[in-house]
């Protein structure tokens, strides 16, 4: 049964056909290799171990046409629609007794002085989130750069084909008779 990989995300296959699921690129081009780079940099999984990424999916849920594009220029190349908190994605109910859990925690423990100081869990957040964005602009940018290129070489063989195609004819047209025509110009020619 898929369970949709994106953290807070509980789509499974059980809601019905209008979820479909959709398998991280997968493939040992470049293109491939940054399209799933950028996808798990999209979904927060940049730390997953390659078995893990063999049998995940995404849901439909989180495209905006409800499927991936594999064109780069569109925005859904990558997945992003997530609708879920992502700083706390705990339900209301289960917020307010995390906060409860935590108060009593807190006044249990003040008593006793702190071995090291409390890390504020947003500025954790905050450092751990920049580092997948810059990955996802780097990843971005090559591929950008790639495509380029790849469309500069795509117009440079049509080019060169039609140039061939032109010397073939060209080629196919010149004929003994052509040279005999100018038979005077050439013998000309070689004398001189």
């Amino acid at each position: 049964m898929p369970v949709c990989c994106v953290i807070g995300c509980k789509n499974t296959s059980n809601l019905g056909k209008e979820i479909k699921f959709y398998n991280l690129p997968k493939g040992k081009h470049a293109f491939h290799r940054n399209r799933r780079s950028l996808w798990l940099s999209a979904i927060g999984r940049t730390e997953w171990p390659e078995e893990r990424q063999k049998n995940a999916v995404i849901c439909s849920a989180h495209f905006i046409s409800g499927r991936p594009s594999m064109d780069y220029t569109h925005p859904d190349f990558t997945p992003s629609v997530f609708a879920e908190d992502k700083e706390n994605p705990l339900p209301r109910k289960e917020k307010s007794k995390s906060v409860k859990r935590k108060a009593l925690h807190n006044s249990k423990s003040s008593n006793f002085p702190n071995k090291r100081p409390a890390v504020h869990s947003k500025e954790k957040d905050l450092e751990v989130s920049t580092a997948p964005k810059d990955q996802f602009d780097d990843l971005n940018t090559q591929y950008t750069r790639l495509h380029a290129d790849w469309l500069n070489l795509r117009d440079e063989v049509t080019q060169l084909k039609l140039e061939n195609q032109q010397l073939r004819e060209k080629q196919e047209s010149f004929s003994f008779k052509s040279v005999a025509a100018c038979n005077n110009k050439l013998i000309f020619f070689l004398l001189s």
